[in-house]
């Protein structure tokens, strides 16, 4: 029998390179046939997606139909999520959305909850939202409104604020009423100083005494002095904090950014210090008045405690 012959070295090193050379090849286009396969893929999915879609929507509306309102939000939200949704289709959801939530209300839908909704749905374009949307802000200023009102006859000024945010988070904060609701919320506070500061005058030298250790000299400052050295306290790092020095009587007035606002830095404690300061120099009842500069609101009211010999501090709702 005939042995063939073995395959030369040369041979076999050139078999090597083309089967490696094929591998490449292969590896290459691995890429390109994967990208292919998924397009493909999608491509073959696109209608069974149009149809889960439009299978959603059509519940949706079933439910609207029959008045069930519940149900028919949960679908509306699940149908949302779906990115496949064309413009119109979005701004029916939406539109629908905001529809259910007034139907159902409060408490399930409170209506902040229905004002956001209906606010994201009047967005878009084409939006039938809009009426729905005005007749909500028109109750929810009224609300706020009326809380504001209340809490003013009740002397809470924490509560007159909250409600003053709420009240600016519907309405422009520039407009006429919202002026007059902020010049109201500081002719309480400046009523709340006068009402504090008639106490008896002993109480207020034995504070101011106690104080005066505390801050040496500060009594023989000008006024201007005195605000260099406010400004001096206040500052971080060098920069100035504060975007209004004012004083009035017995009353120190403060604007301070929102940035700085943040800063651990100037918190209650910093103002109470301030007033304490203030006090001394003023030789009287005084009062801190530190508000936002962005809001004009206050953020924080520092008053003299003459039986504690020191300032207290009312912290305010931010935002």
């Amino acid at each position: 029998m005939k042995v063939p012959a073995p395959c030369s070295s040369r041979r076999s090193a050139q078999d090597f390179n083309d089967r490696r050379a094929l591998r490449k090849d292969i590896a290459g286009r691995a890429p390109v046939r994967r990208w292919m396969l998924r397009a493909a893929l999608l491509s073959s999915l696109a209608p069974m997606v149009a149809g889960c879609t439009n299978a959603m929507l059509a519940s949706a509306r079933g439910s609207i139909a029959a008045g069930n309102y519940a149900q028919a939000h949960q679908e509306l939200e699940a149908a949302l999520q779906n990115p496949s949704l064309s413009a119109n289709e979005r701004r029916e959801v939406r539109d629908d959305l905001c529809a259910t939530e007034v139907q159902v209300g409060p408490p399930a839908y409170s209506l902040w909850r229905q004002h956001q909704t209906c606010a994201a749905a009047a967005r878009e374009p084409g939006s039938v939202s809009g009426e729905r949307l005005a007749k909500i802000d028109a109750q929810l200023s009224a609300q706020y409104q009326a809380q504001f009102d209340r809490a003013l006859r009740a002397g809470d000024v924490a509560d007159a604020v909250t409600a003053l945010h709420g009240y600016r988070r519907i309405a422009p904060a520039g407009n006429e009423q919202s002026a007059q609701l902020e010049q109201r919320l500081w002719a309480a506070v400046d009523r709340q100083d006068r009402s504090f500061g008639k106490r008896k005058k002993a109480y207020i030298r034995h504070a101011l005494a106690a104080l005066d250790a505390d801050y040496p000299g500060m009594q023989l400052m000008s006024q201007r002095a005195f605000k260099r050295w406010l400004g001096r306290d206040t500052s971080a790092a060098g920069v100035p904090t504060l975007s209004r020095i004012a004083i009035s009587g017995h009353t120190l007035e403060l604007k301070v950014t929102d940035q700085h606002l943040k800063e651990s830095a100037l918190g209650p404690q910093k103002f109470a210090r301030i007033n304490d300061a203030f006090s001394v120099w003023c030789q009287c009842d005084g009062a801190t008045h530190v508000a936002s500069d962005s809001t004009g609101l206050p953020v924080y009211l520092a008053r003299l405690n003459p039986v504690m010999a020191r300032s207290e501090v009312l912290v305010l709702p931010w935002r």
